[in-house]
This record gives structure tokens, C-alpha cells and sequence, in this order.
């Protein structure tokens, strides 16, 4: 089984943890699956493998490790008569980003299973190649959802739609988030609008970079975001950035 290319996740190499969580009532299953996916992921990238049986136990972790990326194979008939799909919709409501793979030895289950918008389906006894195309899918979800750093070494890894606005500050760049925590990196505006989508993150003065879907209010000389944040406007882009906002806006039509 060949490798998945580190870069085809990130766009440099570098230190990233990722949460893998295999639910499967069946723990001789659960290891199986993880030997495979081990075989498959580079070693820049570190992977945290978490190993559950029940509902309870796979939600206790997700609670507790909001602010990682997450990959989750669910099996969808659990003992006790467990349903991993409802399992699958509750991991979703907490974390929406989580890229959900099940695994099943019933096909007749995969039509119900589309409710909770896996990324693919896997049957037991699982095929390497089909594992491999559903851990490529998943990270290239990921990359979509996040934004990454080079940091000291390490890959920073943010959601971005957690990102609320991002401030230059002489050679560094803070990003505020909307849990409030502050994220410092060494990239400017100019390259964080690279990596961002050009309508939902705007740059309204050459020190600062907004997310539009946090505006609350807008004049010719302010954005005003989350009720609380008060981003200036350089007198040269009020007119682009009133623009870029009804772009933004008619989008969501």
C-alpha cells in the first residue's frame, strides 16, 4: 500500500496532529483499521488514534477536542443496538467539520447512512485502495475547511470560519478567532487573503483582514464585526470594500 504524498494535504511538510477516531463495537475491527490507515499516512503528520465501542464514549472525546481536525470511521451497527448514523449527525452538530467515513458489512444500510453527508463508504472486509481514496478524500476536505501555518517548526492548523478578523502588527500578524483566542503568525494580510476566499475575507486598510460573515454594521469609515470589533476603512477602499460586501451578501441569495 503506497503512501499518501504529505503534500497533497498540506501545502508544505511539517508537524500537524490530526484526531482519528475509529467507532466499532468490535475492537479486533477497530485495530485493523487503524494498522491500515498507519501504513498510509506520512510521518509529518502526527495522528492521534482514539478507539471506541458506544455513543457515549465517541461524543465524551469529540466534546473535549473541539478545536482539532477530525476524521471518524463509523461502523453503523453498533452492539446494543446502537446506530452509528445517529451517532455520525450528533458528531456534526458539534463538530461540523468532521469527516465522516462509514463502515458497514450491510450495504442495504448506505441510503439511510446519506443523512449524515459521509464522505464515503467503506464495506468490510475493507479494501486498501478504497481506504486510501476515503483518507485522501477526508484530508482534502480538511485543507478546504482550514487554513494553515508554518510555525516555529510546526504546522498551526485554524477553522476558517472561526476566524473573525486578523491585525498586522509590526512583523507579526494576530488573527482573532471567535472563541476568542488569538492565533500570532509570521504571514502578512497579502497572504493570508492567498489562502482565503476572496469574497468572504476582505481587506479594508493594509493592517487589517475581515471575515464579511461577521459584519454587523458598515459605514464609509468602519466595519463593525461580532458587535464588538471596529476595524477601520482606508478612505481609497471604502467604495471596493461597500462592493465587495454586496458581492458577498448576493452570494448568500
Amino acid at each position: 500500500m503506497t503512501n499518501i504524498d504529505a503534500y497533497d494535504i498540506l501545502e508544505e511538510g511539517g508537524e500537524y496532529m490530526i484526531q482519528i477516531l475509529i467507532c466499532d463495537d468490535n475492537p479486533l475491527h477497530s485495530e485493523e483499521i487503524q494498522v491500515m490507515i498507519q501504513k498510509l499516512i506520512p510521518k509529518d503528520i502526527t495522528v492521534n488514534y482514539i478507539k471506541t465501542k458506544s455513543k457515549e464514549e465517541s461524543l465524551n472525546y469529540i466534546r473535549k477536542g473541539q478545536e482539532h481536525s477530525w476524521i471518524i470511521f463509523m461502523d453503523i451497527l453498533l452492539s446494543d443496538k446502537e446506530n452509528g448514523i445517529e451517532i455520525a449527525q450528533e458528531i456534526q452538530k458539534i463538530i461540523p467539520t468532521a469527516q465522516i467515513i462509514f463502515v458497514t458489512g450491510y450495504m442495504e444500510w448506505c441510503t439511510k447512512a446519506g443523512r449524515a453527508d459521509p464522505i464515503y463508504f467503506l464495506t468490510k472486509p475493507i479494501d486498501e485502495d478504497d481506504l486510501k481514496f476515503a483518507v485522501k478524500k477526508a484530508f482534502e476536505h480538511l485543507k478546504q475547511d482550514r487554513v494553515f501555518f508554518r510555525q516555529k517548526g510546526k504546522v498551526l492548523s485554524i477553522p476558517v470560519a472561526d476566524i473573525i478578523y486578523a491585525e498586522r502588527n509590526l512583523r507579526q500578524t494576530n488573527i482573532c478567532s471567535i472563541s476568542k483566542e488569538i492565533y500570532t503568525v509570521s504571514d502578512k494580510i497579502e497572504d493570508l487573503l492567498k489562502l482565503l476566499d476572496p469574497i468572504t475575507f476582505v481587506s479594508p486598510h493594509k493592517s487589517f483582514l475581515v471575515n464579511l460573515q461577521y459584519v454587523t454594521s458598515i459605514t464609509s469609515q468602519e466595519i463593525v464585526l461580532c458587535k464588538e470589533y471596529s476595524i477601520p476603512i482606508s478612505h481609497t477602499k471604502s467604495k471596493k470594500i461597500k462592493q465587495q460586501y454586496m458581492t458577498y451578501i448576493n452570494r448568500l441569495i
